[in-house]
């Protein structure tokens, strides 16, 4: 077992600070919602305003304007066309991506008709209809360069940037809380002595490694099981037999006969 690894508190200290940074950044959006309302609703923020219908000329500068309304009025369309001297020109279908979308602290939903691009400053005559009556319906205009430059104030950008810190932060933290834990778990070995064995194997040298095994080879053959451990190969007893004098003494003599009389029964048969 491995000894417990200390651990590491700088990932704690990253989801506190996060957690901290976040919730600074959401008071500083609750107490400044009016700066981002003036900002983002179009009733307050809008360069121009066409009321109650009908046809209206107005001069429109270079960028993406954003046509919206409150979602009762949903009904409302319109329409742009170029002013050419005393007649209406062209009528202007081009389109464009903006990053503007109206919205209101209080509640209140927008629709947005159309985003067209005007590609310099000019003279445009913008016809609004309506389903129903137009009588107290508002069309409101934004250009969408003037909401990024509104954006950009100081207190906003201060506000965002410590909401987005902490946001990142803590998802940080969390991982290398994660990392280090998994680091300090304890790691178990099983059979720690024959992994030291192995490895003290693998450290010896090739003519260590084979005459270690070639003893253990000659061991086992020299090891004779329990039953026929008193017996002797057949090779031992031919080479006692062949040794010395091929007549074996008799120990029988007159004074010391043989006790077996069983030559004399068979003689007497």
């Amino acid at each position: 077992m491995q000894p417990e690894v200390d651990t590491n508190a700088w990932p704690r200290r990253l989801v506190i600070a996060g957690s901290v940074l976040f919730l600074i950044g959401t008071l500083l959006y609750f107490s400044n919602s009016e700066l981002m309302n003036d900002i983002i609703d179009p009733r307050k923020s809008a360069q121009h305003s066409l009321e109650d219908g009908g046809v209206h000329t107005i001069t429109l500068g270079e960028g993406c304007w954003v046509f919206s309304v409150l979602e009762e009025n949903s009904d409302v369309s319109v329409n742009i066309s170029e002013v050419n001297g005393s007649a209406i020109g062209d009528r202007l279908d081009v389109k464009c991506r903006a990053d503007y979308d109206p919205q209101s602290t209080d509640g209140s939903v927008f629709v947005i008709l159309g985003k067209w691009d005007i590609d310099k400053e000019k003279e445009v005559i913008i016809e609004v209809n309506c389903n129903d009556s137009c009588t107290g319906k508002t069309v409101w205009l934004n250009e969408n360069g003037a909401f990024l430059s509104d954006f950009a104030q100081p207190m906003i950008i201060i506000m965002v940037g410590i909401c987005c810190f902490g946001s990142f932060l803590i998802p940080l933290g969390l991982v290398l809380m994660l990392l280090n834990r998994s680091k300090s778990q304890p790691v178990l070995f099983e059979n720690q002595s024959s992994m030291n064995e192995i490895g003290a194997t693998e450290m010896k040298s090739t003519d260590e490694i084979f005459a270690m095994i070639h003893g253990v080879i000659k061991d086992a053959e020299n090891e004779v099981p329990p039953p026929f451990s008193g017996l002797k190969s057949p090779d031992e007893k031919s080479q006692k037999v062949q040794s010395g004098s091929g007549n074996i003494a008799s120990d029988i003599t007159p004074d010391n006969p043989s006790v077996d009389d069983s030559w004399k029964k068979w003689d007497e048969s």
